[in-house]
């Protein structure tokens, strides 16, 4: 129980100081899986709410951080600005040159004029290799 009561305190100064959200989320998932393994409740131990205390303190800290983090990281939408453009000139364009190709295409023909050679389906069989 000492080690849990060590790493709290730890964890504890971590959030009273500049420490990387990293290391505080890993020195809490030590200190967590230490309790489980422990298989302790702060019931029947009242020197463990100091470091039920801090856990939870640091789990606070930690999501407030995220919580930042995803506000700051959210999808920003500028709806007004969509009032301003014309979507029929951007959704419709013509492409005559393509659709000449598209016939031609449909007629089996090529750019040439000339019909295009369709391969025809040789021997499928495999053939046995040797590897050297």
């Amino acid at each position: 129980m000492s080690i849990a009561y060590l790493t709290s305190h730890v964890l504890e100064l971590s959030n009273q100081h500049s420490v990387s959200s990293d290391l505080v989320h890993t020195m809490n998932a030590k200190l967590v899986r230490r309790l489980l393994k422990l298989d302790i409740s702060t019931d029947g131990h009242p020197e463990l709410n100091f470091v039920k205390y801090v856990v939870e303190d640091s789990t606070r800290l930690l999501y407030t951080g995220w919580s930042l983090i995803m506000a700051q990281d959210g999808p920003r939408s500028d709806l007004p600005h969509l009032k301003s453009l014309e979507f029929s000139h951007d959704v419709f364009y013509s492409l005559p040159t393509l659709d000449e190709n598209l016939d031609l295409i449909t007629d089996g023909k090529n750019s040439n004029g000339r019909f295009s050679q369709h391969p025809t389906l040789l021997n499928t069989k495999q053939k046995s290799f040797q590897w050297i």
